[in-house]
């Protein structure tokens, strides 16, 4: 097509695009000065039936899409011999170019606004049940006028397959959701994840997560799927929440949990957040939300009238206030309660509110009809109901001193001592035998933890995964030695003596009662307190902790996807840690096997280490998920141990403990907070 071609309408004047499997060409037709795009087959695969049904699917969705914001087609036509498409010639630059050409952060209100015109675009496209499924910078044009357009609608829904990373730094697959990838199912939803993966980058100028680009594209995908998004801060980036928010929440992996619809990311972003948190947590994959149950009205106090006459108002479908001159005691009618609907597999619609009525007086909630009263027997046995009020008097002194005794006088609170009959010593902390001196710490920078696998050798209670902010902290290389103990306490509670082995046989009450000790002995503020038999963790002290359950598997993973590090530091448990296969059934001194990149040692094998969380599955409705849940039965104990399967090794294996057990497998490392 280097002269006029077969459209005996149109003469091309410039080829302007040419792929592995179409060319595209800048033409006018004859009769007019008007620019269009002509696109056919690459001359070579002209005949290829795959190429044509693909291109005249793509004019089917164009000719039916009619929005300033998609290209236009005019007219197709194709059969056997070949196919073309003449559609709309859109002066300007793709997105991908743009972005390449930008040496400078995007302002804000131009990508705001640039992601207005594509979520408009979707809007219509999606009332008209077509979905892009392909949405990534190339797709999209910036014309002359700094708008969007889209194009691209009506590809086979595997055309990223086919996907070339040309000149631009990203793969097409890099924007597809995952549930197209992995199992080509098209949602919605689908275009919605595209979008969001479209403007993190353009805001951060980097792809949401970290992924290393020397792999296939294929192995890119993989690893996206396995990486937390990237905090802005980190970037040193300025977003603003309420975006970012909205953001996660387009990018989770459960479509079913991302927003739905185009109109509704539309509608977030239009209001700038009013309607969203400033972070909507990742919850994934699927969670149901629970219905919300109408509020009930509180009681209205009830105030016994010392009236000498008593009467009963028996209820009626309709009642009418009155005086009240007897003090009623048939019981009312329970009121109706909202049962949960139970609970599916997906959202669960909330009903519409009721539309809203002007207030009214009290009296008007009852219609105006005749009170039927009737009078108690005159005679009333007084001797039953004062012996019932003496009976309800005894029961209400006995509850006021039971609990007068329970929490007052025989109050029990967390054992910051050590128990004498686990250590079996009098004085804790007065006769230490090693010289006191600092514990080796690592620092581990803030990051965003996709905590959890869904891979196939993970248990039930790594899944759903989750997203946890961290801030940065301190970790200990190694597992508390058994000499770094007794830098604090006189007495050594191990099973297994020597003293660089990992001290054990440690509650986690003993784990906390080290913590506050060697922290006072250190200098630094303690982090631990109590409330009556709750133990609080001050987070902002600087003093040492046990770390979370989120901080232990960030330094485990030390910024490796789960698929590519089983263990804390590589594949192969032998060489990083020991458990039932090599270990000999005993523990051994740490830092003996290979570490991980951060060097940090044993966090695979050893010993098991205490965590401050309460056992509990991943939820998205833990209020705060760094602190985990608020109560429990039994903490998190994480990394597996001498006495255990390597299996126990993964670094995202979950075990738990009662707080008080004390074993030859379990001990522990601590972390500090970073001050400002």
């Amino acid at each position: 097509m280097s002269e006029a071609t077969s459209l005996n309408s149109y003469q091309v004047l410039e080829s302007i695009h040419r792929s592995r499997r179409f060319s595209l060409y800048l033409a006018t037709k004859y009769d007019s000065s008007k620019e269009v795009l002509i696109k056919t087959p690459d001359p070579i695969r002209s005949k290829d039936n795959e190429l044509i049904h693909s291109l005249l699917a793509e004019a089917a969705a164009c000719t039916t899409l009619k929005h300033p914001n998609i290209r236009t087609c005019y007219e197709s036509a194709g059969n056997a011999g070949g196919a073309f498409l003449i559609g709309e010639y859109i002066p300007g630059i793709s997105l991908a170019g743009y972005l390449k050409q930008a040496s400078s952060p995007l302002d804000m209100d131009t990508v705001i606004g640039w992601f207005m015109d594509i979520l408009e675009a979707l809007v219509h496209a999606h009332s008209m049940g077509i979905r892009h499924l392909n949405l990534n910078p190339h797709n999209l044009m910036v014309t002359k006028e700094n708008h969007i357009k889209i194009i691209g609608f009506g590809k086979d829904k595997a055309a990223w397959m086919h996907g070339e990373q040309e000149d631009f730094d990203f793969h097409p697959i890099l924007f597809i959701a995952p549930e197209l990838f992995q199992a080509g199912i098209e949602l919605p939803a689908s275009d919605i994840y595209s979008v969001a993966v479209i403007m993190y980058l353009c805001i951060c100028k980097v792809m949401p997560w970290r992924i290393d680009y020397s792999l296939g594209s294929v192995q890119q995908k993989k690893q996206s799927l396995c990486r937390a998004v990237i905090m802005p801060e980190i970037l040193n980036v300025q977003m603003p929440d309420w975006l970012y928010g909205i953001i996660l929440n387009c990018l989770k992996l459960d479509p079913h949990q991302r927003i739905q619809s185009a109109a509704e990311m539309l509608d977030a972003i239009s209001s700038q957040g009013s309607s969203m948190p400033a972070d909507v947590p990742e919850e994934s994959p699927v969670q149901v939300k629970e219905p919300i149950l109408a509020t009930q009205p509180e009681p209205e106090p009830f105030v016994l009238e010392p009236e000498p006459k008593l009467f009963v108002l028996e209820p009626e479908p309709s009642l009418v206030v009155a005086d009240i001159e007897e003090l009623t005691v048939e019981p009312e009618p329970e009121p109706d309660i909202p049962v949960p609907l139970p609970e599916t597999q997906f959202r669960v619609m909330e009903p519409a509110a009721p539309p809203a009525k002007p207030a009214a007086p009290r009296q008007s909630m009852y219609s105006a009809q005749p009170m039927r009263r009737k009078e108690l027997p005159d005679a009333i046995d007084n001797k039953k109901l004062s012996k019932t009020f003496k009976t309800l008097l005894w029961m209400s002194l006995l509850v006021l001193v039971f609990t007068v005794l329970k929490y007052f006088v025989f109050s029990s609170r967390p054992k910051f001592n050590l128990p004498a009959d686990s250590m079996a010593v009098e004085e804790a902390t007065s006769n230490p035998i090693e010289a006191n001196r600092p514990i080796k710490m690592v620092l581990m920078p803030a990051d965003t933890l996709v905590m959890g696998s869904i891979a196939p050798l993970a248990d039930d209670d790594e899944f759903p995964l989750i997203t946890v902010r961290l801030a940065p902290f301190y970790i200990s290389a190694t597992e508390i030695t058994q000499e770094e103990w007794m830098m604090v306490f006189s007495a050594n509670p191990s099973q297994n003596k020597d003293k660089d082995y990992p001290v054990e046989s440690v509650s986690f009450y003993d784990a906390i009662d080290f913590c506050n000790a060697k922290s006072l002995k250190d200098g630094f503020r303690v982090c631990y307190d109590y409330f009556d038999t709750e133990v609080i963790c001050n987070f902002n002290a600087d003093g040492y902790r046990l770390p979370t359950e989120a901080e232990w598997e960030s330094a485990a993973r030390a910024g490796m996807p789960v698929d590519m590090s089983t263990y804390s530091g590589g594949n192969n448990a032998d060489d990083l840690g020991w458990h039932s296969g090599n270990s000999g059934a005993h523990s051994h001194p740490v830092g003996k096997k290979k570490p991980n990149s951060l060097d940090l040692y044993d966090l695979s094998g050893n010993v098991y280490e205490w965590v401050w969380n309460w056992y509990a599955l991943y939820s998205y409705r833990i209020p705060d998920l760094f602190k985990g849940a608020e109560t429990g039965t039994d903490k998190v104990i994480r990394g597996g141990s001498w006495y255990h399967s390597s299996s126990e090794m993964r670094v995202t294996n979950r075990s738990f403990a009662k707080p008080y057990t004390k074993s030859a497998y379990i001990g522990f490392r601590v972390v500090r907070s970073v001050q400002n």
